[in-house]
């Protein structure tokens, strides 16, 4: 309560969401976890606030800006790691990065890949994916997080501590990255709809019910979404289901 009170929802949250899982019945831990949800999009807080760096790179000149793009890496296969290890540790130095999820799918997997690459690429994009945020089984016995909301909040602090950004950002004159937060949603969809018994990535978490997730998880998006003038690159990890 103290951190909520503090202005702190991220740090809160993992703290009522440890108390639900020991007392799913407990109502204050009920009542907090669901202020810190409604307070989390906002990105109020003074650690969210250091996340966004837009205009870094707004003076640089666009001609000199090349931009890459990978997915899926899945670093927890020693092969790919490998891969990411053996990029040249000096082409790319002037580049950027969009990694657009499910680098790993334990924590210190995906915070070790983003390392990685941050020290080979001048900027690097990061956008969580379904894998990352699943509770790996080594996770769950260890206790790491408490559900998949906790482990997302876990790598974007780990993120701003490794320089890898989150949040939009201008990487030259005019050009910005927009990484957008998302999961799964057929609602699109008026002619055929998935079967509700099956699940999808059992091994993910989560508070919210489907229904609401994606709806939580596009909230993320709404404190950045401006009016960028010039070219603008979104990325996420989802398409269409």
């Amino acid at each position: 309560v103290a951190l909520l009170g503090a202005g702190q929802p991220e740090d809160a949250y993992t703290e009522f969401a440890w108390a639900l899982a020991i007392d799913s019945h407990y109502a204050l831990a009920r009542s907090g976890l669901e202020a810190c949800l409604s307070a989390i999009p906002k990105w109020k807080s003074r650690e969210a606030q250091r996340r966004w760096r837009l205009s870094q790179d707004s003076g640089r000149p666009r001609a000199f800006t090349k931009v890459w793009m990978i997915s899926d890496l899945h670093c927890d296969q020693k092969g790919n790691a490998e891969w990411c290890q053996l990029l040249d540790d000096a082409e790319f130095q002037e580049d950027v990065l969009i990694v657009a999820g499910n680098v790993a799918e334990t924590y210190r997997a995906v915070i070790q890949s983003l390392k990685v690459l941050r020290g080979k690429f001048r900027r690097v994009f990061y956008v969580p994916g379904n894998r990352d945020l699943a509770l790996n089984a080594s996770e769950v016995r260890t206790s790491r997080f408490p559900d998949s909301i906790a482990k997302l909040l876990a790598l974007l602090k780990a993120c701003e501590e490794i320089e890898v950004d989150v949040l939009p950002a201008a990487i030259g004159q005019d050009v910005y990255v927009v990484p957008l937060f998302s999961w799964y949603n057929a609602e699109f969809d008026k002619r055929s709809r998935p079967d509700p018994n099956i699940g999808f990535d059992s091994q993910c978490v989560w508070p919210l019910d489907q229904h609401q997730l994606w709806k939580w998880m596009l909230k993320l998006n709404e404190a950045h979404l401006h009016v960028y003038r010039g070219t603008v690159l979104t990325v996420s990890h989802f398409l269409p289901l």
